[in-house]
């Protein structure tokens, strides 16, 4: 009986042994499994499960897949903005406005991607009853919202209107000028970016600022008085005359009612314009190489001559001016002005401290030039201008021209010689009537001009 029961213990130990050695086999393999599982888990090359990106699920995707899965996201939403009556309606996107879907994507991919195993089965656990949605970042490209910023203001954009001034016989008259109105950029720009980031269809405000006109009625009533003036004289005396003194009103026209504040350069060939039939210009006799040719302009040098002479009674400065090669018959040597093309030119600056007036009219026999300002100069003061020979050049030898126009032989004069000469010339200030100083003010040369002789070949 003892030994029955001694069996059935050692049977029950042994049970109990299998039992227990069974479950640690079973314990093993499901700790094996969970660590081969957690393993696999860890080491997934996809975005985690339960993750979103502005709504669109891309959990288990590929990096690749997730980006193209998030490719269609656009923004259609609007900006608006308003200006007197008007509504202008923009997309967001013409500003700039982007979503950054890499960063999303990166954040997407490497959540539960860092610190150690547990943390990181903690969060993929958690995850599972909390889904992760990232939102899409918004930004600005603040180069291309300014560029477009500052293309809306061109269009809204009103220049002022300066004040304007005319002369009327013997009077002037003045009209005051009004503001313009411009776009605050900086303060606008402040505005723009948190409508443009804000999500839906939003509305910025614009900053507006005023634009003062450059030229006042409190600056031009200070013309009053007249600086300098002078006049040169013209004929008629054949119907060729008649293009050239076309060409002396036109150009006067052009520089008639100028003003010039202080500081300003003044360009007698920007003022005159092209020399062109459509500027109002005609061919005229003008000095070419010494010589006579009809071109288009040809006169409008003594405008420019008889201005000079107005300038240098006003006693303004002068930055540039050329003589002629030749004399002129319309002024003395030495206070002539010539132009030609954009390259010579006649130009002075107002050096005064107040705006001048520039009157350029043509009488039936002279160009006027009249330069008006407020004069600082003192009463006992006066000018006058000198000429003074220098030196005399006499021309070169003949020149001999053959031509088949003249019979074998026979000579003709085509160009008469002429001397050259360089001159000075010299301001001359009085104080009292009293001689006080000498100024020079230009030097002069006019080229000498050899004979020119055809010689006939017609046999």
């Amino acid at each position: 009986m003892a030994k029955s029961n001694n069996n059935k213990i050692l049977i029950s130990i042994a049970l109990c042994l299998f039992i227990g050695l069974l479950a640690f086999i079973v314990f093993g393999l499901i700790v094996l499994d969970k660590e081969k599982k957690d393993k696999v888990l860890l080491e997934n090359p996809n975005i985690y499960n339960n993750i979103f990106i502005a709504g669109f699920n891309v959990s288990n995707m590929s990096l690749e897949d997730a980006k193209k899965s998030v490719e269609s996201i656009d923004i259609k939403e609007e900006i608006k903005t308003s200006y007197k009556d008007k509504i202008l309606t923009y997309n967001k996107k013409d500003f700039g406005l982007s979503l950054d879907k890499k960063k999303a994507l990166d954040e997407a991919y490497n959540i539960a991607r860092e610190g150690n195993k547990k943390d990181r089965l903690k969060i993929i656990k958690n995850l599972e009853e909390n889904p992760k949605n990232i939102t899409l970042e918004r930004v600005v490209d603040e180069n291309v919202a300014k560029q477009k910023l500052e293309n809306i203001a061109k269009t809204i954009r009103v220049e002022p209107q300066n004040a304007k001034i005319e002369k009327v016989g013997e009077n002037f008259t003045i009209v005051d000028g009004k503001d313009g109105v411009e776009v605050d950029i900086e303060a606008t720009y402040k505005n723009l970016i948190p409508a443009l980031k804000q999500k839906g269809d939003t509305i910025f405000q614009l900053v507006l600022k005023p634009i003062k006109p450059k030229y006042n009625k409190e600056e031009l009533a200070k013309i009053k008085d007249k600086l300098g003036s002078f006049s040169t004289s013209y004929a008629k005396k054949s119907e060729r005359d008649e293009a050239r003194i076309t060409n002396l009103k036109t150009a006067s026209s052009k520089i008639n009612g100028t003003i010039l504040y202080p500081g300003e350069v003044f360009s007698t060939n920007e003022k005159f314009g092209d020399m062109t039939a459509k500027n109002g210009y005609r061919p005229a006799p003008t000095i070419i190489q010494g010589k006579l040719v009809d071109e288009y302009g040809g006169g409008v040098c003594q405008v420019s001559s008889t201005l000079y002479n107005a300038i240098l009674y006003s006693e303004l400065e002068v930055v540039e001016r050329q003589n002629h090669s030749l004399k002129v018959g319309y002024t003395d040597y030495g206070f002539d002005a010539t132009l030609a093309g954009d390259y010579i030119d006649l130009k002075f600056k107002n050096s005064t401290s107040t705006p001048i007036y520039i009157e350029s009219y043509v009488t039936d026999n002279q160009v006027v030039c009249n330069i008006y300002g407020y004069d600082e100069r003192p009463k006992n003061r006066t000018i006058k201008f000198e000429n003074a020979l220098v030196d005399v050049i006499e021309p070169g030898p003949s020149v001999i021209k053959k031509t088949d126009k003249l019979p074998f032989g026979q000579e003709q004069i085509s160009l008469t010689p002429l001397k050259g000469y360089k001159y000075k010339v010299y301001k001359l200030i009085y104080e009292d009537g009293k001689l006080v100083e000498k100024q020079f003010v230009n030097n002069s040369y006019y080229k000498p001009r050899a004979e020119e002789k055809l010689v006939g070949t017609k046999k």
